[in-house]
């Protein structure tokens, strides 16, 4: 039972997340806030501003370089914030246009260097 609830959960937020990028594409996002909220939450394991230096925490990507991707759109960005891909990624909350705003302004470092 306690499996079913999970996964119940979990397909909501993955919904959830289909949503939100969907959104995005229709109605817009802010760069320039994105960056102000990666400065606040995310500066302290991340370099977040263009440029290559390495991140505080060495094993955490710059933005720079997730940004560089080759297969890097809004839709995943979104997805590794609410579905963190590794485990030290902290569970840090935002709401739907924060996840938009903070996926424009990391693809709009791409290819910036």
């Amino acid at each position: 039972m306690r499996c079913s609830i999970g996964l119940g959960v979990a397909g909501s937020m993955a919904l959830a997340v289909l949503a939100t990028s969907a959104e995005a594409k229709a109605e817009g996002s802010d760069p320039a806030r994105g960056k102000e909220l990666a400065e606040g939450r995310c500066a302290a394991c991340h370099h977040v501003a263009s440029g290559t230096p390495s991140s505080p925490k060495p094993e955490a990507p710059n933005f720079l370089a997730l940004a560089n991707r080759a297969d890097q759109s809004a839709d995943k960005l979104i997805w590794s914030l609410v579905f963190p891909p590794h485990p030290e990624m902290p569970d840090v909350p935002f709401s739907n246009n924060e996840l938009r705003d903070i996926s424009a302004y990391i693809l709009s470092l791409r290819d910036q260097k």
